[in-house]
């Protein structure tokens, strides 16, 4: 005899609803009216998103030029079962498109968190010529997006700023940061629809360093007077905090710091150094300058010769994965031996974010594809 599907107890029902991807996700929504109950109760996203996160099945997306968004396939541990020399330019797939593609303006991309993509829109100047700057925060997987507002003041015609876009865990909310150089920071903050200003030190934003999120804190490289250093910013409380780099590369003025980032944790820099190669440092105890330890120097040219380098996934065996503008390197530091492969799928590459697909929701009520584009009264 077959059982109804009202036979199955809810819990299963739900357990077995937040693994599947979201595009069933949302076909599940017509089957029955059970099932459009349990997707549409407040707690099915951050459970979803739950299991999204211990799954590490994680992508990147990228900016390739100023207009075109691409993914990368998954990568994981499953990458080591195929030859690294056969990834073909497939590793890649363009988006078809994201909300408001047809404005004609350029794209910034400006960050990824727990499924959520925030984008800048700008012009040939980078600010609108309506004195604003125009964000976008989307959910790739659901279609949902919201677009927010920035107005500038009349005084500034133009700012140079770096942006960041996080989760803020303690308040349950996303929030999107302006940091302007040598001054203000402006955070937008998704659950109230507002901006606000926060103090800040006259910092000189360095924007080849991207934001990097540790222990629940942004990081940045920055230039304070003299002195080049990391600036965190408490994501909840809202407060700056310096970290200073390893004394030796201070002392030695090593600083033509290539990349930054965050590796098993822990906050990591990639130092050129001329004649020698690319240094790789991590702060093994979070906040102690004394833990920042030179895990390994990196001769091999391959490495060296890279260009835009960025640590794309850390493998279990030690192993690393970077990409480059144009292609991948995967890097053995046990036998100091390096494998690249070209593609020209990566080429021009201008940014670079780590995504997932959840089922978390902006609460915006504006889809793309639903044959009309709604606009919300954002601040």
């Amino acid at each position: 005899m077959r059982r109804s599907n009202r036979e199955i107890p809810e819990e299963i029902c739900l357990e077995i609803l937040i693994r599947l991807p979201v595009k069933s996700i949302l076909k599940c929504k017509s089957v029955c009216k059970s099932w459009l109950s349990l997707i549409s109760k407040p707690n099915f996203a951050k459970l979803h998103l739950d299991i999204a996160v211990q799954r590490k099945n994680s992508r990147s997306l990228i900016l390739r030029g100023q207009n075109e968004l691409i993914y990368s396939r998954v990568y994981d541990e499953s990458l080591k079962s195929t030859s690294f020399s056969e990834i073909e330019e497939d590793f890649v797939v363009g988006i078809e498109d994201y909300p408001f593609k047809s404005s004609g303006y350029k794209i910034k991309l400006i960050g990824s968190c727990n499924g959520l993509v925030c984008l800048l829109f700008y012009d040939d100047d980078l600010v609108s010529s309506m004195g604003e700057e125009n964000f976008c925060v989307w959910n790739p997987g659901t279609k949902e997006f919201k677009k927010i507002h920035f107005q500038l003041s009349n005084s500034v015609n133009f700012q140079v700023c770096v942006y960041a876009f996080s989760y803020d865990a303690q308040n349950d909310s996303y929030k999107l940061l302006r940091l302007a150089f040598g001054g203000g920071v402006n955070v937008y903050t998704l659950g109230s629809n507002s901006w606000k200003t926060i103090p800040a030190g006259n910092y000189i934003w360095l924007s080849y360093g991207n934001e990097v999120l540790v222990n629940g804190y942004l990081h940045w490289l920055a230039i304070s007077g003299s002195r080049m250093i990391i600036v965190s910013l408490d994501i909840s409380n809202e407060e700056f905090k310096e970290i200073q780099l390893p004394v030796e590369l201070v002392e030695n003025k090593r600083l033509n710091i290539i990349a930054d980032g965050v590796l098993e944790g822990c906050l990591y820099l990639l130092v050129k150094v001329d004649e020698v190669g690319v240094e790789f440092w991590v702060m093994q105890d979070y906040g102690f300058r004394e833990s920042w330890t030179k895990r390994y120097v990196i001769t091999n040219e391959i490495v060296t010769n890279g260009r835009c380098l960025s640590i794309l996934w850390n493998f279990k065996n030690g192993e690393i994965l970077f990409m480059e503008d144009g292609g991948l390197i995967l890097y053995d530091p046990k036998h100091e031996s390096a494998i690249e492969r070209k593609l020209t799928s990566l080429t021009g590459v201008t940014s670079e974010k780590k995504y997932f697909e959840t089922f978390v929701s902006l609460n915006s009520g504006t889809y793309m594809g639903r044959g009309q584009i709604e606009e919300s009264d954002e601040s």
